[in-house]
C-alpha cells in the first residue's frame, strides 16, 4: 500500500492545480493572473465552431474510460488483498487448530497419567487387602487350633473320668485285658505297617509332585531365559534399525544440504546475471529483483518444509517403533502370564485330584480297619458265648460278663480317637502344602514383578535414548534452518536497501522530469494563448499538443505511482514473511487498510463532490460564454451562422461524468483504494482544465450515463497501447500475488 506522506493537506475550496496546491519551489513559477486569463482565453477559443467543441466532448469521456480503468484495477488490487487477508485468517486457524491439537494430547497425557496412579492405588490397595486376609485366616487357623485343643483336652477328660470308673472294674479284668491287649498289639503292628506303607506311599506321591513342580520350574525358566534372549536380540535388531534409519536420515541431510548449497550458488549466480542485465536494461529492475527474492524466499521455504517435514517423519517413525515395542512386549507378557495361568491350574487340577484320591483311600482303609474291628468283635463275642455255654454252671460267669462288655466298648470308644488322629495328621498335611503353595505363588509374584520393572526400566531407557537422538536431530536442525534464515535475512535486507537507492534516484528523475515537462507546458501554453487570438487554425493543434503532453505526464506520473505501490506491497509482504509475530502486525495492517480505505473513500466523496461543483460551475460559465459568443457573432457574421453554432451546441449534452456506482461493488467485493501518491502526482500533474475532465472519481450515488457511445469507442480505440500497458502491469501483479498465495498455502 503507498504511503501518502507526500501529499499535502488541501484547504477546503480549492481546486485541483490551483496555487494552494503547489509547494513553495514551484510558487514562484505560478502566476494566479495568468492561469484565471489563460482559462479566460480557452474558453473563449472553445466557442470558435462545432469542431472544439467536439473536442472538448470528447476529453471528459476519455477521461472518464481511463478513470474506470484505473478503478478497475484498484478493485482488482483490492480483491487480491482480500484473498491475502484470507489466505492469513486461514493460517491463523490452522494455527488455532494446531494449538487445541497440542492441548487435546496434553489433556490425554494427563488423562493417562491419572490413570496410572489409579493402577497403582488399586495395587496398593490390593495388596493391603491380600495382607489383611493373610492376617485374617492366620488368625482363623489359630483359633480352630486352640479350639481343636479345647476339643481334644475335653476328650481325654471324659476319658479319664471313665477310665477312673473302669479301674475297678479293669483290676478284675486283668488277665483279659491282657489277652485284648495282645490281640491288639498284633492288631497295632499291623495299623502301624499299613501307615508306614500309607507314608512311604505319600513320601513318594510327594517326591513325584516335587520332581513335577521342579521341572515346571525348569521349564519355566528356561522359557523365561529364551524369551529374554528373544527380547534382547529384537532390541538389539531394533537397536541397529533405527541407528541405520539415522544414519539414513542423516545422509538426505547431508544430501539436501549439498542440494541447498548448489541452489545457493545457482542463486547467487543467478543474481550476478540479473545484476549485469539490470545494468544493461535499466527499466526491467523492479520485476527481476521481485524474481530473485522470490526464488530466495521459495528456498527459504522449501528447505524449512524439508527440515519440518523430516523431523515429522523422524518423530512418526520414533512413534510407532515404541508402540510396536509396547504391543510386542504386552503379547508376549500375556502370553506368558496365560501359560502361567494354566500350568498353574493344571498343578492345582492334579493336586486336587490327587487329594481326593488320598482321601479316597484313607477313607477305605478306615472302612477296612472298622470292618475288621466289627468282625474280630462278633468272633469275640461269639467265643464268649460259646464259653458261656461251656461254663453254664461256673459260677465266675456274673464276674466275665461285664469285662467283655468293657472290653468291646473300650475298643469301639478308641476307634473314633484313631480316625481322628488320622485326619488331623491329612490336615495338617494339607495345611503344610497349602502353606508351600503359596509361598510359591509369592515367589513366582515376585519374580514376575521384577521381570516387569526390569523390562519398563530397559524400556525408559529406550525411550530416553531414542528422544536424546531426536533432540539432537532437531537442535541440529532448528540451528541450520536460523543460520539459513539470519543469512537470507541480511541477504534480502542489503537488496532492499540497494532498490531503495535506485527507487529513490529514480523518483528524483522522475520529478525532476516532470517539473521540467510541467514548466514547459506552461509556457507552451502561455505561448499559444498569445498565438491563439492571432491565428485561429492553431487551436487544433494546441489543444492536441496539450492533450498529448497531458496524456504522457499522466502516464509517467502512473508508471511511477505502479512502481512504487509494487514496490511497497512487496516490502509489505517481505516484512510480513520475515518477522515473527506476523499475528499481531497483521492486525494492525488489517486495522490501518480499514482506516486507510475509509479515509480514501471519504477523500474520494469530498473530492468528487467539489469536481462535480466546480463542472457544473464551469459549464453554467460555458453557457453563458456561450450566449454572450453567439451575441457577438450575430452583429459580426451573418444571421445563418449563429443559427447552426447553436443548434450544434444544442446537440452537445451537458458534461456529466458518466461512473458505475460504488454501492453495487460493495457487497460482493472489498472497497476500492486508490494510491494517495497517485492522487497526489495526477492532480500536480494536469491543469485546471484537464482535471475537470480526468480527475473524476468512484461517485456512491448513480448517475446517468453519456449517449454518446461512438466518443467512448473512439476513446478506447485511441487509448488502446495505455490499456495493453496497464493490462500487462496488473497481470505482472496479480501474478506476483498469486505466487505468494500458492506458496503459503503450500507452507499450511
Amino acid at each position: 500500500m503507498a504511503s501518502c506522506t507526500g501529499k499535502p493537506n488541501q484547504p477546503p475550496g480549492a481546486c485541483n492545480g490551483s496555487a494552494a496546491e503547489l509547494s513553495l519551489a514551484e510558487h514562484e513559477l505560478y502566476d494566479h493572473q495568468m492561469h484565471t486569463r489563460m482559462c479566460k482565453k480557452i474558453a473563449q477559443l472553445t466557442k470558435v465552431g462545432a469542431p472544439s467543441a467536439r473536442a472538448l466532448s470528447v476529453t471528459p469521456l476519455l477521461a472518464e474510460l481511463e478513470h474506470a480503468e484505473r478503478l478497475a484495477l484498484l478493485m482488482q488490487e483490492a480483491a487480491d488483498l482480500r484473498r491475502d487477508c484470507q489466505s492469513l485468517q486461514t493460517e491463523r486457524d490452522g494455527q488455532r487448530r494446531l494449538l487445541q491439537q497440542i492441548q487435546e494430547e496434553n489433556k490425554r497425557l494427563q488423562e493417562e497419567c491419572q490413570q496410572l496412579q489409579q493402577e497403582r492405588d488399586k495395587d496398593r490397595k490390593r495388596e493391603e487387602d491380600e495382607k489383611r486376609r493373610r492376617e485374617e485366616e492366620e488368625k482363623k487357623k489359630s483359633e480352630e487350633q486352640r479350639r481343636e485343643e479345647e476339643e481334644r483336652k475335653k476328650m481325654e477328660d471324659e476319658c479319664e473320668k471313665g477310665l477312673h470308673s473302669l479301674k475297678t472294674e479293669l483290676q478284675a479284668l486283668r488277665e483279659d485285658r491282657e489277652r485284648v491287649e495282645e490281640e491288639w498289639r498284633t492288631e497295632r503292628e499291623e495299623w502301624t505297617t499299613q501307615k508306614e506303607e500309607w507314608k512311604n506311599r505319600m513320601r513318594a506321591i510327594e517326591e513325584e509332585r516335587k520332581e513335577e513342580q521342579e521341572a515346571t520350574r525348569k521349564s519355566l525358566n528356561e522359557h523365561m531365559s529364551q524369551w529374554q534372549q528373544r527380547e534382547q536380540e529384537n532390541r538389539k535388531s531394533q537397536n541397529a534399525m533405527l541407528q541405520q534409519r539415522l544414519k539414513k536420515a542423516e545422509s538426505e541431510l547431508e544430501t539436501r544440504e549439498l542440494r541447498l548449497n548448489e541452489s545457493s550458488r545457482h542463486i547467487s549466480k543467478l543474481q550476478e546475471r540479473i545484476e549485469v542485465h539490470v545494468s544493461t536494461h535499466a527499466n526491467a529492475n523492479t520485476h527481476k529483483h521481485t524474481n530473485t527474492s522470490i526464488h530466495t524466499h521459495t528456498h527459504k521455504h522449501t528447505r524449512a518444509y524439508a527440515l519440518s517435514s523430516m523431523r515429522l517423519e523422524l518423530q512418526r517413525a520414533h512413534a510407532e517403533e515404541i508402540r510396536r515395542l509396547h504391543q510386542e512386549v504386552e503379547k508376549e507378557r500375556g502370553n506368558d502370564r496365560q501359560e502361567l495361568e494354566e500350568e498353574k491350574k493344571r498343578v492345582q487340577h492334579g493336586m486336587e485330584e490327587e487329594k481326593v484320591r488320598l482321601k479316597e483311600q484313607l477313607r477305605k482303609a478306615l472302612e477296612e480297619v472298622i470292618r475288621k474291628h466289627a468282625s474280630e468283635l462278633r468272633q469275640t463275642n461269639a467265643s464268649l458265648e460259646v464259653e458261656k455255654k461251656k461254663n453254664h454252671g461256673d459260677p465266675d460267669d456274673h464276674v466275665h460278663r461285664p469285662s467283655v462288655l468293657i472290653v468291646t466298648l473300650s475298643a469301639v470308644a478308641t476307634l473314633p480317637a484313631v480316625c481322628v488322629c488320622v485326619l488331623q495328621v491329612v490336615q495338617e498335611e494339607d495345611e503344610d502344602e497349602e502353606a508351600v503353595r503359596e509361598d510359591k505363588v509369592r515367589e513366582e509374584e515376585r519374580d514376575e514383578r521384577g521381570w516387569r520393572q526390569r523390562e519398563d526400566e530397559l524400556l525408559r531407557v529406550e525411550r530416553l535414548s531414542h528422544q536424546r537422538a531426536l533432540q539432537a536431530l532437531e537442535s541440529r536442525a532448528s540451528e541450520e534452518l536460523q543460520a539459513e534464515k539470519q543469512r537470507l535475512h541480511t541477504q534480502h535486507k542489503l537488496q532492499l536497501g540497494n532498490h531503495d537507492d535506485t527507487h529513490r534516484h529514480e523518483q528524483r528523475q522522475l520529478h525532476r522530469s516532470f517539473t521540467d515537462t510541467r514548466c514547459s507546458l506552461r509556457l507552451r501554453q502561455k505561448c499559444a494563448v498569445r498565438n491563439v487570438g492571432q491565428c485561429p487554425h492553431s487551436k487544433m493543434e494546441f489543444l492536441s499538443d496539450l492533450d498529448s503532453t497531458a496524456h504522457e505526464v499522466c502516464l509517467r506520473m502512473f508508471s511511477s505511482s505502479w512502481k512504487e505501490m509494487k514496490d511497497d506491497c512487496r516490502k509489505r509482504d517481505v516484512m510480513e514473511e520475515s518477522s515473527d509475530g506476523a499475528q499481531g502486525e497483521m492486525e494492525t495492517v488489517k486495522k490501518e487498510h480499514r482506516m486507510e480505505i475509509q479515509t480514501i473513500m471519504s477523500d474520494f466523496s469530498s473530492a468528487q463532490t467539489q469536481l462535480q461543483a466546480r463542472i457544473v460551475a464551469l459549464e453554467t460559465e460555458y453557457v453563458s460564454l456561450q450566449s454572450k459568443m453567439s451575441v457577438i457573432t450575430d452583429n459580426r457574421e451573418s444571421k445563418s451562422a449563429p443559427s447552426s453554432f447553436q443548434k450544434m451546441v444544442e446537440d452537445v449534452p451537458p458534461r456529466v461524468t458518466s461512473v458505475p456506482n460504488l454501492s453495487s461493488m460493495d457487497g460482493g467485493s472489498p472497497k476500492a483504494t486508490r494510491s494517495p501518491s497517485m492522487e497526489q502526482q495526477g492532480s500536480r500533474g494536469l491543469p485546471s482544465s484537464e482535471q475537470g475532465g480526468r480527475g473524476v472519481l468512484l461517485s456512491r450515488t448513480h448517475t446517468p450515463t453519456s449517449p454518446h457511445t461512438e466518443a467512448r469507442a473512439a476513446a478506447r480505440h485511441i487509448h488502446s497501447p495505455i490499456q495493453d500497458l496497464q493490462h500487462q502491469l496488473h497481470l505482472n501483479y496479480s501474478q506476483h500475488i498469486r505466487y505468494h498465495h500458492t506458496l503459503r498455502n503450500h507452507q499450511l
